[in-house]
């Protein structure tokens, strides 16, 4: 009997095959372009073949491009491959070995008017009914398949590029490889939280604006419409990263929160790239917590959480010397009927403005919510003097509140400082008396040219704390 059975699907097998063989599925391309236009409204091209494998049984196409009419074409597909596992087929299910994309080139940009590039208006009722009319032959029992399972999903050499071309931004996601495996499908639950599946991606480069991140590597799992990223390496600024993520995808924008480590971030690179100055040099331990939800540019700044930490040990900063300003004002202070204008004669004859500082401790804490980030702790030790920052900025409004910066002495107090107002790109600066305008120079290296500067009448006041966070004095 297990002989005769065996002859069976033997004679089933073989008779499958060489019906295959006979069909030419190219002959099928205008009807399944046609079929993709009246069902979805994208114009699909397949400019290469349409071929069927044997071992396992399965159907390749090559050279797709998919366009949005009137917007452009957004998709480039070099192959796209599935195989399937026969004897499902017999039992009109479908189990799919793996489905292959080989070098999918998608560009997606949100245009001026907010709408995206890929988006259609529906299709018409009319052109659904078409459709129904082309498979109106067989019965809908006799055609239709039930999706039991997909083993994996792979892609491969894939390149993405998104544009908004509202705050003109771009970011670029170059050579990507997917594998995703152990994939479940659950029927009884709605859209994502019916899938589960575990995975990796690689990818070469991941480029926002000027900022580039390279070598990236991530291992995820996926379960309820949740994606738990449990292992993430990275290289940026030339420094190796590594970290963890959780993106919630049950509303209607992600939820995501990250913590990530860079043990030795090299200074000279991030300053170059983000503060756009040869300002410093040596590496930091920079640890990053932040919780946000992935809308546009706007919602991530409103719906900012966490923290941000910088700690080093042995950093140069470039261009000031800080000691030198330090002796300046020291020298000058108590001379008797001193006036603004000869401290700063005498600053510009020390020419201070050079040269370097080296610094033995330098750490930065702020501490991010509700739009609000809080310099909680900021300072730098050099071998003489240390250097202070507090208040606070409104990422949304890229404003100040308040932040101060002071030159300390050894119990904490500001022999002068500064007080910083106005915007990232045009800052107000108010000076005490004493305060030297290089140094006002100095902390504005860091947001751009200042847009007034105006003199605070000195005060005779006892000492004030004005820092007493985790660097001391030397």
């Amino acid at each position: 009997m297990f002989k005769k059975l065996v002859i069976i699907f033997g004679v089933i097998i073989i008779g499958l095959v060489i019906a295959l063989m006979m069909v030419d599925l190219n002959s099928y391309k205008p009807k399944i372009q046609q079929l993709v236009k009246e069902s979805s409204g994208y114009d699909v091209k397949i400019a290469g073949n349409i071929g069927i494998s044997f071992a396992p049984i399965g159907v390749s196409v090559h050279k797709v491009s998919i366009t949005n009419p009137g917007e452009g074409t957004f998709a480039k597909l070099d192959s796209f491959d599935i195989t399937l596992e026969l004897m499902s087929l017999l039992k009109k299910e479908i189990k799919v070995n793996y489905i292959t994309l080989g070098k999918l080139d998608l560009t997606i940009e949100k245009l001026k008017n907010g709408k995206l590039n890929f988006e259609v208006d529906s299709p018409k009722k009319a052109k659904k009914e078409t459709i129904s009319e082309a498979i109106q032959e067989k019965p809908v029992s006799q055609i239709k398949l039930r999706l039991i399972n997909v083993t994996e999903v792979r892609v491969k050499d894939s390149n993405i590029n998104y544009k908004d071309l509202q705050i003109n931004s771009e970011i670029k996601l170059q050579n990507i490889n997917v594998v995703i495996n152990d994939i479940k499908l659950d029927s009884a639950k709605e859209k994502l939280q019916g899938i589960a599946f575990k995975g990796n991606v690689k990818i070469d480069t991941i480029a926002y604006d000027k900022y580039k991140i390279r070598n990236t590597s991530v291992e995820f799992d996926m379960k309820d419409a949740i994606a738990n990223v449990t292992k993430m390496g990275y290289t940026i600024f030339d420094s190796a990263a590594s970290g963890t993520a959780r993106v919630d995808l049950n509303g209607k924008f992600p939820k995501v929160a990250l913590s990530q480590n860079i043990p030795n971030l090299k200074l000279s690179n991030f300053s170059k790239e983000v503060l756009e100055k040869d300002l410093l040099d040596g590496v930091t331990n920079t640890d990053i917590k932040l919780a946000f939800v992935a809308g546009d540019l706007k919602q991530i700044k409103e719906t900012l959480s966490g923290s941000v930490l910088f700690d080093g040990q042995k950093v140069t900063l470039k261009g000031y010397d800080l000691d030198k300003i330090a002796k300046t004002y020291n020298d000058t202070k108590d001379t008797k009927n001193l006036n603004l204008g000869s401290i700063l004669t005498t600053v510009a004859n020390a020419d201070i403005n050079v040269g370097t500082t080296a610094v033995e401790h330098l750490h930065v804490k702020v501490d991010i919510d509700k739009r609000i980030a809080r310099l909680s702790d900021i300072a730098i030790a050099t071998l003489k003097n240390r250097l202070a920052i507090k208040g606070s900025t409104d990422i949304v409004s890229e404003s100040f509140n308040n932040v101060q910066v002071g030159l300390l002495d050894q119990k904490g107090c500001a022999n002068f400082s500064q007080t910083i107002q106005g915007t990232f790109s045009k800052p107000s600066i108010k000076v005490d008396e004493g305060m030297v305008n290089t140094v006002v120079n100095m902390a504005t290296s860091f947001f751009g040219k200042v847009a007034n500067l105006g003199v605070a009448a000195k005060k005779d006041e006892p000492c004030k704390i004005f820092y007493n966070g985790v660097v001391k004095h030397s």
